[in-house]
């Protein structure tokens, strides 16, 4: 039995990990990851099946040792295999290993990406109210896991699939390959790249904030507005749980460029002032509520005397539809924290290199991101300074909110980023679709 731990996982549980080594068969390959929530105490390991994503939950307040570890992960494997009508594989495929444990590092970025939407999965329904230390609530949770839409490359089943059907399919009691369930698995299983044919170049930064947080990177050129919205959350830590709107002012950039003309009298800069002044706003919106932008518009032509902003919905809108033709825009996030993040279209046709199946990629940047519910700006500010002194009220309150000891505002991983894009938008796209259908 081969239980390959995240780095995270490792350091936070004090085990010393062996070299890679081969499982017994595909139900013995187990990749393992931490979940953490707000509250310490609910933190879990998230323990995925390597071929099929099949999940499960183990409070980590319970491990206090390897062996709780190897004790747990029977007890809850068993059980859960029970629970699900699984007997037949757990005693075929897995009970004859059970007793043989080995801790290894992760060897397939692949698993890990698929695991990325599993986590914020498990979070959403921690922090629903289930008692991840109730059995019933736990194997629910379980549930949930595995009936989220995951991609199964390593186990011909075609791109995507749900885990609760992978761990029964026939391919799963095939031998390991030689060599195991490394890269080479994933590999083999990639169509052939196809270049992307229009490839925009963006530049997104934090308003207001220092030291500066930003990002430099690719998209296709079709990707929907709320597409956009998935990858600039996913680049600013943001965990999706709030609505998210974007404004372009056209104004803006033709005042901008007119200022700059040279040749043109006051006279004329005025009258194309004038005829600027008409352009209305265009607002994205990531829910349409034409009640309460009907009262919005009302406010906009009566009382201010501006032109109602054009509406579009950002799940049908696509970027070179909107975004071709300039403007300022502004994309904000949580309209309680008010977060906002300057988007500026650099190059609408960037030379890359790279194929449809590799976008978004984030090709620079600096800085974390944001910190979710902390009050904005101000909010993400008072938590660095906090953590910079490292002593007081303030750092003791964040340090428990948070749940560590240290804080790091210039953290960037870009190679993280990229490899978790294409999971976290997934996610999202399946979050939002299933709100839209509630409403």
């Amino acid at each position: 039995m081969v239980l390959r731990l995240t780095k995270k996982a490792s350091d936070y549980l004090g085990i010393a990990l062996e070299n890679s080594s081969n499982a017994e068969n595909k139900f013995c390959d187990w990749f393992c990851d931490m979940v953490t929530v707000d509250e310490e105490e609910k933190t879990c390991l998230l323990v995925t099946n390597a071929y099929s994503n099949f999940s499960i939950l183990i409070p980590m307040k319970r491990i206090t040792s390897e062996a709780d570890i190897r004790d747990l992960f029977k007890v809850e494997i068993q059980e859960y295999f029970e629970y699900c009508h699984l007997t037949d594989l757990y005693e075929n495929y897995i009970k004859l290993h059970i007793e043989t444990f080995s801790f290894t590092k992760t060897n397939s970025r692949s698993v890990l990406s698929s695991m990325i939407g599993l986590k914020y999965c498990a979070a959403a329904n921690i922090r629903e109210g289930g008692d991840i230390f109730n059995q019933a609530d736990r194997f629910k949770m379980n549930d949930s896991l595995n009936s989220y839409c995951t991609k199964c490359a390593n186990l011909g089943m075609g791109d995507y699939t749900f885990p609760k059907d992978a761990i029964r399919f026939e391919g799963m009691k095939e031998t390991v390959p030689l060599g195991g369930m490394p890269s080479s698995a994933k590999d083999t299983s990639k169509k052939q790249s196809v270049p992307a044919k229009e490839v925009y170049q963006f530049y997104v930064e934090l308003k207001d904030f220092s030291p500066k947080i930003w990002r430099r990177f690719y998209v296709s050129s079709d990707m929907t507005m709320e597409k956009l919205a998935f990858a600039i959350m996913h680049m600013f830590n943001m965990e999706g749980g709030h609505i998210y709107g974007y404004e372009i002012d056209m104004q803006a950039r033709l005042k901008r460029k007119l200022h700059k003309q040279k040749g043109i009298t006051e006279e004329q800069k005025k009258e194309a002032k004038l005829f600027f002044s008409t352009f209305p706003r265009i607002i994205v919106e990531s829910f349409i509520d034409e009640e309460m932008n009907e009262i919005a518009d009302e406010f906009s032509e009566f009382i201010q005397g501006e032109p109602a902003p054009i509406r579009l919905d950002a799940a049908k809108t696509k970027i070179n539809k909107i975004l071709a033709f300039g403007g300022d825009c502004v994309f904000t996030y949580d309209f309680g924290d008010n977060w906002e993040i300057d988007l500026v279209l650099e190059d609408n046709d960037a030379q890359t290199g790279l194929s449809k199946s590799e976008l978004p990629h984030i090709k620079e940047g600096e800085g974390l991101g944001i910190i979710e519910d902390c009050g904005s700006i101000f909010g993400l500010e008072s938590i660095v300074k906090a953590f910079k002194k490292k002593k007081g009220k303030d750092y003791e309150a964040y340090k428990e909110w948070l749940g560590q000891d240290d804080f790091d505002i210039t953290a960037f991983d870009k190679e993280e980023l990229n490899s978790t894009f294409k999971s976290f938008i997934r996610f999202m796209t399946r979050t939002y679709n299933e709100y839209r259908d509630e409403l």
